[in-house]
């Protein structure tokens, strides 16, 4: 029982960790299809080609589960 309430004292900081990633990993796609859009759109024709802009979800349609669930079974 100690062990998994050591564990369950971590998951929180993961969450907060976890939730900073994506944050930035969204920022980062963002820039791209940013970049990219603008070099379609201003760039020379010999890039223009080679990139082709993507769109971004929403942060709102994309949900990670971070929900943690006790067990009532002792632990081994």
């Amino acid at each position: 029982m100690r062990t998994t309430a050591q564990h369950l004292s971590q998951v929180h900081g993961l969450q907060v960790e976890l939730g900073e990633l994506k944050g930035r990993l969204t920022e980062v796609i963002s820039n791209c299809d940013t970049l990219c859009k603008r070099i379609n759109s201003e760039g020379p024709e010999s890039l223009r080609s080679t990139v082709a802009p993507f769109s971004l979800a929403s942060p709102d349609s994309v949900s990670i589960n971070t929900t943690t669930t006790l067990s009532s079974k002792p632990e081994a």
